[in-house]
């Protein structure tokens, strides 16, 4: 059985002694940072959908939303991009324009 540290280094033609420095590197680094799948509009998204759901659990309120709980959780914590239809629906269901979400005036 081969471990991930070497299929990741054949399947990507990288040298081996760049590779295990590479590997050293990533391991200290908090993989949120680099993750390049959220963008700088998900803090504010984030902080909407808290605000908006206050003590209601997330069962209560995401199907006001017209999601599941489990999409809403991943949101609020960041683990999670919204779509932009999904952003449409949300502020056609909590009638707040698109921007005022995105601005964090809302």
């Amino acid at each position: 059985m081969i471990d991930l540290q070497t299929y990741f280094l054949k399947s990507y033609s990288i040298p081996e002694q760049l590779g295990g420095n590479l590997f050293q590197i990533l391991e200290q680094v908090n993989p949120i940072l680099w993750d390049m799948r959220l963008s700088p509009y998900d803090e504010r998204v984030a902080a909407f959908l808290r605000q908006r759901r206050g003590d209601q659990t997330y069962r209560q309120f995401a199907p006001k939303l017209g999601m599941s709980s489990s999409t809403l959780h991943r949101l609020e914590n960041m683990e999670q991009s919204i779509t932009l239809a999904k952003l449409h629906a949300v502020s056609q269901r909590m009638r707040v324009n698109i921007e005022d979400i995105l601005s964090g005036r809302e």
